[in-house]
């Protein structure tokens, strides 16, 4: 049985707003681009329909090559089959006004693939807070995977978070995940080389806050009899919190260092 042959169909779906009838028909055939088929090529998933206005697709802000597709009024219809339903259905909803409410649980991928067919920013806000809350629930993972699209999105707020806790909990050295196969969509990489520079500052303010203290004007500025004494028992104290030196601990992330019990105590 051919990958085609076994491709299910969702049907059409209508995105305009408020039932409006479309004039316009996308036909989006999705593929599995994580599997092979036995000629070597990806298996087609799915394929969908979507009635869309011509006009609402034209005054968007898409590529020439993308609106000349609507523009030829001898056609209704236009086919596509690099992109995902769930993804080209969030576009389609977002730039027709018409967003339900099961778009805001849509899993990071989902919103990758999203981003690879068009941008839209007031709608990440709300899918990132019911996604996230305040960040407290980001892990490593996430943190990954929503650089780009906080970049992307000009999400200054969220940018901010995912970049602060990505120096903090990033163990070696930081890189981005991008879990589609639009391997063109990545941030710069001077972003990355400025998260890693963060995240070796913030190593060398601690090692400042360490070992400052333990200047002998400053750890006992009137030299007392026990000075040599107290300050031996300190360097021990740091060295056996077993996260010392840090300039050999560069596989701990930061946030594992402070929160070391010999640190803290």
């Amino acid at each position: 049985m051919s990958g085609m042959s076994s491709m299910s169909s969702g049907g059409v779906e209508n995105v305009t707003k408020d039932g409006l009838s479309g004039d316009f028909t996308i036909e989006v055939i999705e593929m599995d681009y994580k599997a092979w088929d036995g000629n070597g090529g990806h298996p087609y998933l799915q394929t969908v329909s979507f009635k869309v206005s011509r006009q609402a697709i034209i005054q968007n802000h898409c590529s020439d090559q993308f609106k000349n597709r609507f523009t030829n009024p001898n056609s209704n219809r236009t086919s596509l089959d690099k992109d995902t339903v769930v993804g080209v259905r969030l576009w389609l909803r977002i730039i027709h006004g018409n967003i339900t409410s099961d778009l805001y649980q849509l899993c990071v991928e989902d919103l990758w693939n999203a981003l690879g067919f068009e941008k839209m920013q007031g709608w990440y806000d709300s899918w990132f807070t019911q996604s996230f809350g305040i960040g407290n629930s980001l892990d490593y993972d996430d943190l990954r995977e929503n650089l780009f699209s906080s970049y992307a999105l000009n999400r200054y707020r969220q940018f901010a978070m995912v970049t602060r806790k990505m120096s903090y909990l990033g163990r070696g050295h930081i890189e981005e995940h991008n879990p589609t196969h639009y391997r063109h969509l990545h941030v710069p990489a001077r972003i990355i080389d400025q998260i890693n520079a963060a995240k070796g500052s913030m190593r060398s303010r601690l090692n400042e806050a360490l070992l400052d203290c333990a200047r002998p004007m400053t750890f006992c500025p009137k030299q007392c009899p026990k000075n040599a004494e107290s300050l031996r028992t300190y360097l021990d104290s740091v060295s056996s919190t077993r996260i010392w030196p840090f300039s050999t601990q560069h596989w701990l992330a930061i946030q594992t260092l402070i929160d070391s019990p010999g640190l803290v105590n």
